[in-house]
């Protein structure tokens, strides 16, 4: 659209120096989104200044868009072929991992008497920040493959767990007597780093 309608017009390097400004403004704001997004502003920034600065002045051409168009496709495809077939990684392992890395956090925190708990604030964050990780895996589930995708069954036992951890790292934060902690400790039939409420995902083929 710039190549089109906006460069043409311009008669000066300071209204060049407007568009550019405006357009990596916008790239730098989707950038400081969440990981979702971030490596879109990128991609916006990177595409526009290439297409644009062509050489020492506005360029025309919309051979270099093309060109970074078909870039970001293919590399966007092997990285798909890649972690869905050859080296295929679910949400479910890092749910698995996260949730286990959280119970071990609490159950430390629950063995600490209440003056220490309270100081333990790095402790109860990085327990925040593991079930925060948690969430957006689960959000996240919905984009696998099929065959990889756990069941929708799963998905809402996982954000059940989130919460139940959540509420657990709260009140052993703030309650002088610490709630029980026999809820997080494993089925006998589970290995020690799955909890039992993370240790189902979907089999292959398998509908949400």
């Amino acid at each position: 659209m710039a190549i089109l309608f906006v460069i043409p017009q311009l008669e000066s390097v300071g209204g060049l120096a407007l568009l550019i400004f405006a357009v990596v403004s916008m790239a730098a704001w989707v950038s400081t989104g969440s990981e979702r997004i971030s490596y879109g502003g990128v991609q916006i920034a990177l595409a526009f200044l290439l297409t644009v600065l062509q050489g020492f002045g506005p360029g025309i051409s919309l051979s270099a868009a093309s060109d970074r168009i078909i870039g970001i496709l293919l590399g966007n495809m092997v990285v798909y072929l890649i972690f869905t077939n050859i080296w295929p990684v679910s949400v479910a392992d890092e749910v698995k991992r996260r949730a286990g890395a959280a119970t071990a956090k609490l159950k430390q925190l629950a063995s600490l008497d209440f003056a220490t708990r309270r100081a333990s604030t790095a402790l109860v964050a990085s327990v925040q920040t593991d079930l925060g990780v948690i969430r957006n895996a689960v959000e996240m589930a919905s984009y696998e493959p099929r065959r990889m995708r756990p069941s929708l069954e799963d998905r809402k036992g996982y954000a059940g767990k989130v919460r139940a951890l959540d509420a657990l790292s709260l009140a052993l934060y703030f309650q002088t007597d610490p709630p029980p902690v026999t809820a997080l400790e494993p089925d006998p039939g589970t290995r020690p780093d799955e909890p039992t409420e993370f240790s189902n995902t979907a089999q292959p083929g398998e509908t949400t």
